[in-house]
């Protein structure tokens, strides 16, 4: 079924993640880099760019952050700044990370990115405002009434169950 069949607000975001989400895989992806170093010959850059992923991800204002120190759209503009500064590490420091160490920055560069465009940024309180403004769904009238009828069946059955009982 199409969309504007459905009744669903166009400019919804329907399929972004959570922000919640976004942090936790930045940690993740912080993770990585750091258990990237202790593998690396000279384990500087990777271990300097794992804590600024996760010190990226901590300061983040969202459910996931420990200072909430960072908004959330100034957050999506530092994750592509740490993705680019990512890929250039990975570029210059190349030769003294070894092959892994490059595969993993440019992977870890990506995934940012694909997480920059895919999270929704909105804090909470602008998600449950929008919601109420525009419902997500339009019900039918005759969908309603099976619903109201469906709802006095069942209501019946448990008065006619309590009255046998005697309770």
């Amino acid at each position: 079924m199409a969309r504007w069949q459905t009744g669903l607000v166009p400019d919804q975001p329907s399929n972004k993640l959570p922000f919640w989400i976004h942090q936790i895989i930045e940690y993740g992806i912080g993770g990585l880099l750091v258990f990237q170093a202790v593998q690396s010959p000279r384990p500087v850059f990777p271990l300097l760019a794992g804590l600024l992923v996760i010190l990226l991800a901590a300061t983040a204002d969202g459910p996931a952050g420990c200072f909430h120190l960072v908004p959330r759209p100034f957050h999506r503009v530092l994750d592509l700044v740490v993705a680019a500064l990512l890929v250039v590490g990975a570029f210059i420091f190349g030769d003294e990370m070894g092959g892994a160490g490059q595969i993993l920055l440019i992977a870890g560069a990506l995934a940012l990115g694909f997480l920059a465009l895919r999270s929704d940024y909105r804090p909470k309180a602008a998600r449950k405002a929008q919601a109420k403004e525009a419902p997500t769904e339009v019900g039918s009238d005759r969908a309603e009434a099976i619903g109201r009828g469906a709802g006095r069946l069942a209501a019946r059955g448990v008065q006619h169950y309590r009255k046998r009982r005697g309770t």
